[in-house]
């Protein structure tokens, strides 16, 4: 049986919020720099869990069901951060807020390179289509040196569109899809 067998893939719910909390604490100091679109604070992920955080995130999980544990943990917003729209703006991209979202993924060390993050997008994509949302933009983009989750995103059709300055040189990627 494959890993990916047995994983599922659901938002959190106010009892996730412990095990929440121990994926945080066990993410490696690499991981942990790649994924910042919030605090690990307890309050912040007690609010994640109970979808009080900010009302346009839709806060999501896998799940290793054979061992109830958090093996990923992806953020959706709802259409764009300003700070994404500012530079896509830049870039001559203009994307409407109704039709598109921003995701910000992570998926636990041990997990990685296993394919977690593509069942995440395409439950993401399918819940986004929902929704007659056809972009994703990466919340923040992704830094240059991340070489594996840059083939990663490529190979799941994300295209690049631009790059940036911000705590080193980062590329922004978006990915359309049909509804």
């Amino acid at each position: 049986m494959a890993i990916t067998d047995s994983i599922e893939i659901r938002t959190t719910l106010a009892a996730d919020f412990n095990e929440l909390n121990r994926y945080f604490a066990e993410l490696s100091y690499e991981t942990k720099r790649r994924f910042a679109p919030h605090p690990e604070d307890a309050d912040t992920l007690k609010a994640i869990c109970e979808h009080s955080y900010q009302s346009d995130i839709i806060p999501t999980i896998a799940i290793d069901t054979s061992s109830s544990r958090i093996v990923a943990y992806t953020l959706v917003k709802l259409g764009l951060n300003w700070f994404d729209n500012d530079r896509l703006k830049s870039y001559g991209i203009e994307l409407s807020p109704r039709s598109c979202a921003t995701l910000a993924p992570s998926v636990a060390d041990s997990y990685q390179g296993k394919g977690i993050g593509w069942l995440i997008l395409r439950w993401v994509v399918e819940e986004l289509q929902k929704q007659n949302r056809t972009t994703i933009v990466l919340w923040g983009g992704v830094q240059s040196d991340n070489k594996k989750a840059i083939s990663y995103y490529l190979r799941n059709g994300f295209k690049e569109v631009g790059r940036f300055e911000h705590d080193g040189q980062n590329i922004d990627m978006i990915y359309h899809h049909q509804c």
